[in-house]
């Protein structure tokens, strides 16, 4: 069983994660302005590769955020999220982790109902899902996900090495 304060100072933690992680994406997305998946999509044929086909009617699930896409963001807050919540409540916490709207469901039409509730077994699961829903959605690339996903994930172990004994 937790106290208040552990549990306090578990969500400060991880929110400080959090807000560094998305610091240091939106830093990194500035410096590498790299495009969404809709405009290497619509453009393929202006990318150097003879294998990739022009699509200039595909549109992505979700509309294309306006800043660059690399790299994805959620996946970065989540995974910084994952590594504070993992340490503070083991891999597979009690109860699961409960998420909702557009993680939930594998991203399927009635996915975008924030009443649709899901609960995953393991912080790993989490990350996962996040980083599934990102390129389901079209919002991203593989290889922008797992970027971030170790960029949140070296953010969240930074915090808990400068935080770890502070109560």
């Amino acid at each position: 069983s937790r106290t208040l304060l552990q549990n306090s100072r578990m969500y400060a933690l991880a929110l400080l994660a959090v807000d560094e992680s998305w610091l240091a994406t939106m830093d990194a997305k500035m410096h590498y302005s790299f495009w969404r998946p809709i405009t290497a999509i619509r453009n393929a044929d202006g990318d150097g590769n003879d294998s990739t086909k022009v699509d200039e009617h595909w549109v992505p699930l979700l509309d294309t955020p306006s800043h660059p896409e690399y790299p994805c963001g959620h996946c970065a807050i989540a995974s910084a999220f994952a590594t504070v919540m993992r340490h503070e409540t083991k891999e597979a916490p009690v109860g699961g982790i409960k998420i909702q709207g557009v993680l939930a469901s594998n991203m399927s039409p009635g996915a975008l109902n924030p009443g649709i509730t899901e609960t995953l077994v393991t912080w790993t699961e989490f990350v996962q899902r996040a980083s599934d829903s990102r390129i389901w959605a079209g919002a991203h690339f593989r290889f922008s996900n797992e970027a971030a996903n170790k960029l949140g994930s070296d953010v969240g172990a930074h915090v808990l090495l400068k935080f770890e004994r502070l109560d």
